[in-house]
């Protein structure tokens, strides 16, 4: 809502005299470019995983399903390649609602023939986020190496172009909340000491709740109306996007212990591959799989270096496949968004090889060849007219000047 009237906003705490932090636009913005520009921690979440899911396309969508009718909101969704035929997939909410999570979870399961359900009641969330990690090598490595120099281990992680999340333990979260903090400067002063933000206000006319040229602005309805006065932020999809430029490289059964996942994306960093997407599921055995995303030029290459880390008969890629996402505000807050992206690809009988998320979208890969019919069954279910708070664009990435890069160094 601020964005779209061009306010400034202050975060400022209510026991400290400190100043606080001005959440600004871009052209206001004292550390735009950095690689990371804030570091946050979410310390009362749980875990629930569903291990042995059958390889079908419907499964996700039943299991999400439930959980939206239980009412339960969804925060981080992981899933990762599977492993004979039955995949395994992670959820968190708040501590809460655990509860509920675990009696929809286990409905679910019996449903689809899952194995069975576990959870973990005593997780955190750090994060990291900054724009300029989109252009900048080693962010996740650098990250990492500096939760492993704290022993801190990391059970799940996931991102977006723009954060990178991990799940630990929550008697350790302060301990990595402060790391991370450090690792990227976020404790000193800025270079160059630029003159303190000064608020201006720029006044910007609501945009009309009408047709546009471009696709359909937001509607205001009774639903809404009840989120907003419950104190939800309406639910607004921005788009949904496909990328079919990229491969996938998979390290398989990696040993679980602090340190590990951030050599491998070290070496990866090294050799100015950029990353895109990476992912790690808990093990419920010791030895998890850890997959990225990069471009398709460089699949073998990072294949290549990474072999040199654990031995190439733990390294499986795939050369080509197609990144499917939906993205908009309120995603947090508003249940059954993944149920919707689960339906809408179930029937069209695509099947998902990974998920991950954030708080503004849902990503998902499918093979190259379902790229297509995966995009159109998304704009099916979120971007036609007349849908509540469903809006905005498509856009479909199928080349784009290359980004200038700049590596990071811890």
């Amino acid at each position: 809502f601020a964005k779209n009237y061009d306010v400034p906003i202050v975060v400022r705490g209510a026991f400290s005299d400190e100043p606080g932090t001005w959440i600004v636009a871009d052209g206001d913005a004292r550390r735009l470019g950095w690689s990371v520009t804030g570091a946050a921690l979410v310390r009362d979440e749980a875990r629930i995983t569903v291990h042995g899911v059958p390889d079908c396309p419907e499964s996700l969508h039943t299991l999400f399903r439930r959980v939206a009718e239980a009412n339960v909101a969804i925060d981080m969704i992981l899933k990762n390649i599977m492993r004979e035929g039955a995949a395994k997939v992670s959820f968190t909410v708040a501590a809460d609602e655990q509860a509920a999570a675990i009696q929809a979870a286990n409905t679910a399961a019996q449903e689809i023939g899952a194995a069975g359900v576990v959870s973990d009641s005593e997780v955190s969330k750090v994060s990291v986020v900054g724009l300029g990690m989109k252009t900048h090598f080693g962010v996740a490595a650098t990250m990492l190496e500096a939760l492993a120099r704290t022993e801190v281990g990391v059970q799940m992680i996931t991102t977006s172009e723009i954060k990178i999340s991990v799940l630990v333990e929550r008697s350790l979260a302060t301990w990595a909340l402060r790391a991370v903090h450090r690792a990227f400067g976020l404790d000193g002063p800025i270079d160059g000491d630029p003159a303190p933000f000064i608020p201006g206000f720029r006044r910007r006319q609501p945009q009309p709740q009408s047709l546009s040229d471009d696709g359909w602005c937001p509607t205001i309805t009774p639903a809404s109306q009840t989120a907003t006065a419950a104190g939800l932020e309406d639910l607004v999809i921005s788009g949904v996007e496909l990328d079919d430029r990229q491969g996938r490289v998979t390290v398989l059964n990696i040993p679980d212990r602090p340190g590990f996942a951030a050599q491998i994306l070290r070496r990866v960093a090294e050799e100015t591959i950029l990353v895109d997407m990476i992912v790690q599921n808990i093990s419920l055995v010791g030895t998890p799989n850890l997959s990225i995303t990069v471009p398709r030029r460089d699949v073998e290459r990072a294949a290549a270096v990474i072999a040199e880390v654990v031995g190439p008969h733990r390294v499986a890629t795939e050369s080509a496949i197609a990144k499917l996402s939906v993205v908009g505000v309120g995603m947090r807050t508003h249940t059954g968004v993944a149920a919707t992206m689960f339906r809408a690809l179930a029937e069209r009988d695509i099947a998902v090889s990974m998920v991950n998320t954030s708080e503004v979208s849902i990503t998902v890969v499918t093979g190259l060849q379902q790229g297509r019919a995966g995009l159109e069954s998304l704009q099916d279910a979120f971007l036609q007219p007349g849908r509540p708070q469903k809006t905005a664009r498509s856009v479909v990435h199928s080349t784009r000047p290359r980004l200038r890069a700049v590596p990071f160094a811890s």
